[in-house]
C-alpha cells in the first residue's frame, strides 16, 4: 500500500532477517541497502549468513545489495570498508562515523534530539543522503523549504529536515 501511495518509501528492517515482514518488503524493493559496521562479527553475519546464505532462497542475489558502513567514535579497530566490502561482495554506496552523542540518543530512543542538536550529526547524515538521492537520481525538494511551516519546523528541529 506504501508503494502505491508513496514516491519514495523507506524501510529499517532492523538486525532481524527471519520475519515474513523484512523478506516481502526486500523482494518488493527497487534498492536494498545493507548498514554494518567495521565489527567482524557484524558484516560477517550480515553478509555470509543473510546476503550470501538466506537472501538468495528468496530471490534476492546478494549484488542486490549495496553497503552503507558505520564507524564507532573511537579510531581504533575494526576492518576497513575496502575490506568490509570486498568480503560481502558489495558495493559502498556510503559511509557514516558516529559520535558518542548519537550512541547515547540510539540507546534511549531519542535519535530525533540528536538530529536536532548535533550539527556534526546532521552532517554526517546529510552526506550519506545526498549520495543515495544522487545514486538513484532522485531530487530533493525545494519547495517545501519555501513554506512559512516548513521554516518553523525547520528552526524548531535546529536546521534538521526530515
Amino acid at each position: 500500500m506504501a508503494a502505491s501511495t508513496y514516491s519514495l518509501v523507506t524501510l529499517d528492517l532492523g538486525a532481524y532477517w527471519d520475519n515474513a515482514a523484512t523478506v516481502c518488503s526486500l523482494r518488493r524493493a527497487d534498492a536494498r541497502m545493507l548498514v554494518t559496521t567495521g565489527a567482524l562479527s557484524h558484516f560477517q553475519e550480515d553478509g555470509k549468513r543473510w546476503i550470501g546464505q538466506v537472501s538468495p532462497l528468496f530471490g534476492i542475489p546478494p549484488q542486490a545489495y549495496e553497503a552503507i558502513i558505520i564507524h564507532p567514535p573511537w579510531k581504533n579497530g575494526g576492518y576497513s570498508v575496502k575490506d568490509i566490502c570486498k568480503e560481502m561482495g558489495l558495493t559502498r554506496i556510503g559511509e557514516l562515523r558516529l559520535t558518542e552523542s548519537l550512541f547515547s540518543q540510539l540507546d534511549s530512543g531519542r535519535i530525533e534530539e540528536w538530529l536536532r542538536s548535533d550539527e556534526q550529526g546532521r552532517k554526517a547524515m546529510r552526506e550519506t543522503a545526498d549520495a543515495i538521492l544522487g545514486r538513484y537520481g532522485i531530487a530533493r525538494r525545494q519547495a517545501a523549504g519555501s513554506q512559512p511551516w516548513y521554516r518553523k519546523l525547520l528552526a524548531y528541529r535546529n536546521g534538521a529536515g526530515s
